[in-house]
């Protein structure tokens, strides 16, 4: 990516994604097709007053390389001064922005039970920077860098320069680029998405229920948890920053034991470069007791062995049927996309902005508030225009925040 829409990207990144604020450190995670992309983002970054970039490249084929090779025994290895280093930087004033990319892994090339390892290894390396992170220490950023094996496998009648094309024509709406001034577009989605989470608290939801064809699901919220969405805040409120650009999503945490009932995806999960299609979940006290897979059975295996936290769920969020990339008609295989594309559930870890930082706390104490805690974190698409959503507030009240997919004016 270069010229304009390297600009108008760049300045998105920066001054919405991150919020950079003069004086600030700015740490990039960048794969190595990034770079001309990275050094727009410094230049801006400078431009802004940032006293330090620092950009950070790597290979997105390491963790690939890492699971097929390594000897089983070191698979999990964390090592501490890796755990420091992360922590180190995120207490230093520093804005953290990660460029992802989306990569295929052909069906048992690698095994998912050893990629789940080397995905539980990186969130260990990172347990020290989420502890900033949940204490609102940090404003950061993930995004999804396009390339041609993105494009070619979100577009599969298309190849090179004409799947390139779709997928920028696509990435570019989705991301206001095409608009006259993409951060101020931003900025009024930011905050018309807050005003709706706003609205959300203010009802104070004890439960949420589920009705669709492939839904019949009651999730229990956790108790003076808080719906999150769009942008939020650091300490102090010095910087109002976007976790993920493109995001539509308002999310709180499910109780780690109120949730019953049954739910299919609807749509496909790229997990590690393994495409699972057909989940189906059937929940008891909160836990998995029954899952199947049309595709990719052994890849959501690994997910849910990965530990106890694992089988329950860490995250619910309300998407519009027809938010930006829904729109687009398109499974872009890869989470950060396709989760805003519908309404969506998290297998796995808690999400701190709804409930606080749990790190530190004594275990019973988390037990008794519900929240579930784990080494992954992974979304599945269960949303669609058939998708009923219910509100048992705390009040005895019932609202019907969704139907047929979309929000409704009961709220």
């Amino acid at each position: 990516m270069q010229g304009e829409l390297a600009k108008k990207y760049a300045s998105v990144l920066l001054q919405v994604g991150v919020d950079l604020k003069p004086g600030q450190h700015l740490y990039i995670q960048a794969p190595l097709e990034a770079v001309k992309l990275v050094r727009e983002l410094t230049k801006q970054a400078y431009e802004m007053g940032a006293s330090f970039v620092k950009p950070l490249y790597y290979d997105i084929l390491q963790d690939e390389l890492r699971a097929a090779y390594s000897q089983e025994e070191f698979l999990s290895a964390a090592p501490r001064w890796e755990q420091d280093y992360m922590e180190g930087f995120s207490k230093e004033n520093c804005a953290f922005l990660k460029l992802a990319c989306v990569h295929n892994i052909a069906p048992g090339e690698v095994s998912p039970q050893r990629l789940a390892a080397v995905a539980g290894a990186n969130m260990a390396l990172m347990s020290g920077y989420r502890k900033n992170m949940n204490s609102w220490r940090v404003n950061w950023t993930s995004v999804i860098y396009p390339t041609l094996e993105w494009a070619e496998l979100a577009y599969p009648d298309l190849s090179g320069e004409a799947a390139m094309d779709a997928l920028m024509g696509d990435f570019s709406k989705i991301n206001y680029l095409d608009q006259p001034d993409p951060v101020a577009s931003w900025k009024a989605f930011r905050d018309d998405l807050g005003s709706r989470y706003e609205k959300l608290n203010a009802l104070e939801i004890e439960t949420l229920c589920y009705d669709s064809p492939t839904a019949q699901l009651t999730i229990r919220l956790v108790e003076n948890s808080k719906w999150v969405g769009g942008a939020v805040y650091t300490e102090g409120k010095k910087h109002h920053f976007m976790g993920n650009i493109p995001t539509a999503e308002a999310f709180n945490v499910p109780h780690k034991y109120g949730v019953d009932g049954r739910v299919k995806a609807t749509l496909p999960l790229n997990y590690n470069g393994t495409l699972i299609e057909g989940i189906d979940l059937r929940f008891e006290g909160g836990r998995v007791v029954e899952y199947h897979a049309d595709q990719g059975y052994e890849a959501l295996k690994s997910i849910l062995e990965t530990d106890e936290g694992a089988m329950h769920l860490g995250e619910v969020a309300l998407v519009p049927a027809s938010s930006p990339i829904s729109r687009c008609q398109r499974v872009f295989m890869t989470t950060l996309y396709d989760e805003n594309a519908a309404c969506h559930l998290a297998l796995g870890n808690y999400c701190s902005m709804c409930t606080g930082s749990a790190e530190g706390l004594p275990e019973e104490t988390v037990e008794a508030r519900g929240i579930n805690k784990s080494k992954l974190h992974v979304d599945f698409m269960m949303g669609s225009d058939q998708l009923t959503v219910t509100a048992r507030c705390r009040d005895g009240k019932e609202v019907v925040l969704m139907r047929r997919g979309e929000w409704t004016d009961e709220f």
